[in-house]
């Protein structure tokens, strides 16, 4: 984990964040996105929140998890943010990340 973030221009960041289904932390995982867009141009941010949310309710959680890691998988680094330790969805797709030798980097907030 890292105290700094950085990051290279053109990398792809998986950005982990809690969901459960609850609005408010779509809206969370949101705000985090615009600052890190404002903070590291060229930096491609991917969100699981934001790309297959709207399955969460008409998939089965193992089919919803697939599609997060098969996002994950085209990504070099995985951004940990919110209370992911609490989330056992954010601790797989961590366990993954590390498994495939990605980066790993925390925001802390």
């Amino acid at each position: 984990m890292t105290k700094e973030l950085t990051f290279k221009k053109g990398e792809v960041v998986y950005v982990s964040h809690p969901y459960g289904g609850k609005k408010s932390n779509k809206g969370d995982a949101g705000r985090i996105l615009k600052e890190l867009y404002a903070k590291y141009p060229g930096v491609v941010f991917i969100s699981p929140l934001h790309s297959i949310a709207l399955a969460y309710d008409a998939v089965p959680y193992d089919d919803g998890m697939f599609l997060c890691l098969r996002l994950l998988s085209v990504c070099t680094t995985i951004l940990l943010t919110g209370n992911w330790t609490e989330r056992h969805g954010c601790r797989l797709e961590t366990m993954t990340a590390i498994s495939w030798g990605l980066g790993l980097k925390e925001l802390k907030q």
